[in-house]
């Protein structure tokens, strides 16, 4: 009768994950038995598949076979039942992202293991979930980071100058050291005896009028020196005009000794084409950034996003510092039947409808897309603030909806109270959230 329970526990479980999980297996850390849940139907439902004895010795032989050769060293060493144990002794959970090969074809997913909630001790639940597309999203985002610092490190090995001049620092004399061929059509002299006042009426001519007042306050003989006796140097970007037209540069000055004699060298480089082009990195860097933390489907933030916001709480609370949140946990009601009735499309629009009522609902919280019908809010501030009341209208959406055919998204809610992590909240949550839909189906 006990093993039942377990397998009926285990099922419950198996179910309420996401549907991209790819297998779940429920583990009985006695005597290392387990009951595999595998999804079938491209992951929409989870269906028994088989029973073993001895999990932690068919996941080393199933090692062999399954996974990536350069991954299996890491994956055996993490799916050691005493370095197992000991992650979730420390941890609570424990996550392995490592390759499969699907087809002979390497594919990431991750490997995250937790005990059993109620007390069971007994029994621990390990999930593998495909996290392909938001591993290429991130190496995407640091590919083209690597690009920009490689471009950053090219473009410091060159330059194109506009003009360098080389300036006395005693007399304040100075002559042009060297000059583009139409540095006369700047209207910029050559050579004078006071460098800073000749700069700064030549700034009214040959400086674009929005930079002027930013050169003339930041470029004076006292800033430009100081700079250099904190760091070796001082370097200023504006806009010159050139034919007419404003062009970025970027002006560097040092000193150097010659002949006894300090002398001040200041070039000017021509840098708008880096200027453009850093524009362009930082616009792809801006859609990379949020293609890999955003839901494709409903536009909200993903899994990716969400653990990265677990990781800083968590950070936050293991340094004492004192937070302040909720987490609401989201399901979505009868995603699986629509989807088989009415095809997939109808299905993504009853996500669509759920995700909005969700958002309207938590308007000043970051709200997630964890797995296939399952949502996370995390509230601080106004929402947390107001928080029974919010729950209290995801409620009032559920009874207009019922009456109207709308989306119907059962609802759970834990306050943050001294807890060892995000996940022990979120796990709270998420029992009051199938409370919530136990309710909704008996209505």
């Amino acid at each position: 009768m006990e093993k039942i329970s377990h397998i009926v526990n285990g099922l419950r479980i198996a179910q309420a994950l996401a549907s991209d999980y790819i297998s779940i297996y429920y583990v009985d850390i006695e005597d290392d038995s387990f009951i595999e849940y595998r999804s079938t139907d491209e992951y929409q439902e989870l269906g028994i598949e088989r029973a073993g004895e001895d999990f932690f010795a068919v996941s080393k032989r199933n090692a062999l076979r399954l996974i990536y050769p350069e991954d299996q060293a890491a994956f055996l060493e993490g799916i050691e039942k005493e370095n197992l144990l000991k992650a979730l002794e420390e941890q609570h959970t424990f996550m392995l992202n490592y390759r499969m090969l699907f087809d002979g074809v390497p594919k990431y997913v991750q490997l995250k293991a937790s005990r059993m909630g109620d007390g069971d001790h007994r029994h621990i639940v390990i999930g593998v979930l495909d996290i392909d597309e938001l591993v290429q999203a991130r190496e995407a985002l640091q590919k083209i980071r690597r690009e920009q610092a490689a471009y950053s490190r090219i473009f410091a090995l060159s330059g194109d100058y506009i003009c360098i001049y080389t300036i006395d620092l005693e007399s304040g004399s100075y002559t042009v050291f060297s000059a583009a061929q139409d540095l006369e059509g700047l209207g910029l002299t050559t050579q004078g005896e006071d460098f800073f006042a000749n700069a700064y009426r030549d700034s009214q001519k040959a400086i674009y009028v929005e930079d002027r007042e930013l050169f003339n306050t930041m470029f004076t003989r006292e800033k430009v020196l100081e700079s250099i006796r904190e760091t070796g140097i001082y370097a200023l970007n504006y806009r010159m005009l050139m034919d007419g037209k404003p062009v970025y540069v970027c002006l560097k000055a040092a000193v150097v000794v010659e002949d006894g004699r300090e002398q001040l060298i200041v070039g000017t480089t021509n840098i708008d084409d880096q200027v453009r082009r850093d524009r362009e990195y930082a616009h792809d860097l801006s859609v990379a950034r949020m293609q890999a933390s955003r839901d494709s489907l409903t536009g909200v933030k993903n899994r990716s996003a969400y653990l990265d916001v677990e990781a800083k709480l968590n950070h936050r609370i293991r340094a004492g510092a004192k937070v302040q949140f909720a987490v609401v946990v989201c399901d979505l009601n009868n995603l699986k039947q629509t989807n088989d009735s009415f095809g997939h499309q109808a299905g993504d629009q009853l996500l669509k409808e759920a995700c909005a009522i969700i958002c309207g609902v938590f308007k000043h919280s970051p709200v997630f897309r964890v797995g296939g019908d399952e949502f996370a809010v995390i509230s601080q501030g106004h929402d947390y603030d107001h928080m029974d009341e919010l729950m209290a209208r995801m409620h009032r959406s559920n009874a207009r909806n019922e009456a109207d055919g709308g989306a119907i998204v059962a609802s759970g809610m834990a306050r943050y109270d001294h807890d060892s992590s995000v996940a022990a909240v979120f796990e709270r949550a998420d029992r009051k959230m199938y409370e919530d839909k136990k309710t909704l189906k008996d209505d």
